[in-house]
């Protein structure tokens, strides 16, 4: 076997070495050369035809000149060498017709970037956008700078490449960004106007410039049921695909839907024990509550004349009601307290939003019920004409609703104070640190330059963007601030998703839309272009 092989070594090399590169004297027999695997084949300038390298021999030359060209034999060098020139402008021709200007491509990947974050179809580019540049570049600076636009492709079918383009690149990006990162997700899933499920995931981490980012991880259809074990499998498998670890993940947000966080079986559970998270429980989470049952209450309350007269002349047994004073009262009382719970949710939502704000707002919403109640509210507030069962009513359901509020957002926040208050000279080093933690918790507490900034930064941005010189302190911190406090971004998300996929878009990818759309990533248009030419 050894003898064979080396033969067989014996022969390539000597087959290496009896490869012959092109000579300028093989022009009079009509061949030039072009390079395939870092070899030179014999190429016809008259034929176009590419023979093998073995060809490259004056001898096999010349025969096809003889047999394929025998009309060409006596030509002299300078025939051929005017048909290669000719050749190569008609090569460089063709090259230069089919290969965009860079200007050109920038100006077509700028025109599907806006179409797509103004969640557009991409039709309006050929059907109205270039159409309305050209009447205005012709009326304002003149017709043949009109022209010019002319040669920016935006296709439909253009413009979903372009995008595919973007959204690629904004992934790569935000992927390169979260590796090696601690970050936290916000999951939720929603139906488009197909009735199609899906699952939408937004992405929390610290940025390379220490900054908080907020960004869509993914938006995937749920192909089959919406179980926990199949909404995880589709964020393992994205997660694991992109090469990010999930040790690294350090809270995960969902709304109070079972598939979400049911105890045993919902999909945060079995985020946490893949992850192997030692509390299976998470500390904070948000239900959606929706704004539409104040307004509709206030509306009825509103129109309570008109829907009274309309009911009244439909014999409905219900137009009583609307002529009671009592019944009138307690619809009152409730657009009241409806609206106050509004104004509390929307002062919730937001980006960059971390549980410490949302906690103060929700003590302080608290606080106001526990003063209404201290002030016997009945009395002090609601006028003495009322009957004593409103009051009973009244009372009641306040009470009630504070002790849904203590249920629901226990004031369980005291073992972070060391995050909020720093530098306050009372505060004892918590248990939980470490030895090397707990010595960078002392130099921070004390000193005054950090405790400058703290009064003038937002807790975030203090944590995130200052604390440089206590790397382990600012770590533990930031797993604290990171996790979402409420599923505001993937409600705003599946808003974008109605405006996007529409039913004359059923077909349409949704996540390369929503990546272009929503995503704070710039594109780096200069690298697309230059990859594209």
């Amino acid at each position: 076997m050894r003898n064979n092989q080396a033969e067989m070594d014996r022969g390539s090399s000597s087959a290496k070495k009896r490869r012959r590169n092109y000579d300028e004297s093989y022009l009079k027999f009509g061949f030039t050369y072009v390079e395939k695997d870092g070899c030179q084949h014999p190429k016809c300038v008259i034929c176009l035809k590419v023979l093998s390298v073995e060809s490259m021999l004056p001898s096999k030359l010349k025969r096809h000149l003889m047999s394929t060209h025998s009309s060409l034999s006596d030509k002299p060098r300078e025939f051929f060498a005017r048909k290669l020139a000719g050749f190569q402008r008609q090569a460089a021709s063709i090259s230069t017709a089919f290969t965009i200007p860079s200007k050109v491509q920038l100006a077509s990947f700028k025109v599907a970037y806006r179409i797509a974050r103004a969640k557009k179809p991409h039709t309006i580019a050929e059907n109205l956008i270039l159409p309305a540049a050209i009447d205005m570049v012709s009326i304002m600076i003149g017709e043949p700078a009109s022209k010019s636009l002319q040669k920016i492709p935006l296709s439909n079918n253009t413009i979903a490449r372009r995008i595919d383009k973007i959204a690629l690149d904004v992934n790569d990006q935000l992927m390169s960004a979260i590796r090696g990162k601690v970050f936290a997700l916000q999951l939720d899933e929603a139906t488009d106007s197909n009735k199609d499920a899906h699952l939408i995931c937004y992405v929390r981490f610290i940025g390379d410039d220490n900054v908080p980012v907020e960004d869509l991880f993914f938006c995937r259809p749920i192909t089959e049921s919406c179980r926990a074990a199949n909404l995880f499998e589709i964020v393992n498998n994205f997660i694991e695909s992109n090469g990010i670890e999930w040790k690294m993940c350090v809270g995960i947000c969902t709304d109070g839907a079972r598939a979400m966080s049911g105890s045993y079986g919902g999909l945060r559970k079995k985020m946490c024990d893949d992850a192997g998270a030692e509390h299976n429980a998470l500390l904070f989470y948000c239900s959606a509550r929706w704004l539409s049952k104040g307004k509709v209450l206030l509306r009825v309350y509103e129109l309570r004349n008109e829907i009274a007269n309309y009911l009244q002349e439909e014999k409905h047994q219900q137009a009583a009601n609307f002529k009671d004073v009592n019944f009138l009262t307690n619809l009152a009382y409730l657009c009241d307290i409806f609206g106050k719970l509004n104004h509390l949710n929307t002062t919730l939502q937001g980006k960059y939003t971390h549980a410490f704000g949302l906690f103060d707002k929700i003590t302080g919403f608290r606080k106001k019920f526990k003063y209404f109640l201290k002030q016997h509210l009945m009395e002090n507030f609601i006028s003495h004409n009322l009957e004593n069962d409103n009051k009973d009513v009244i009372y009641e359901h306040l009470d009630n609703l504070s002790m849904h509020f203590e249920h629901y957002f226990p004031e369980n926040m005291g073992q972070h104070d060391w995050i909020r208050y720093p530098f306050n000279s009372s505060l004892i080093i918590p248990d939980c640190f470490s030895t090397s933690e707990a010595e960078q918790f002392a130099d921070l507490a004390s000193d005054f330059t950090l405790k400058t900034k703290f009064e003038s930064s937002e807790i975030f941005q203090f944590w995130s963007n200052t604390c440089q010189e206590y790397p382990q302190v600012r770590d533990k911190a930031l797993r604290v601030l990171l996790p979402f406090a409420t599923s505001y971004l993937c409600e705003a998300g599946f808003s974008a998703v109605a405006s996007i996929k529409t039913k004359y878009r059923s077909r349409l990818d949704i996540e390369i839309e929503m990546r272009v759309c929503i995503s704070s990533i710039p594109p780096r248009f200069e690298k697309m272009c230059s990859e594209h030419q």
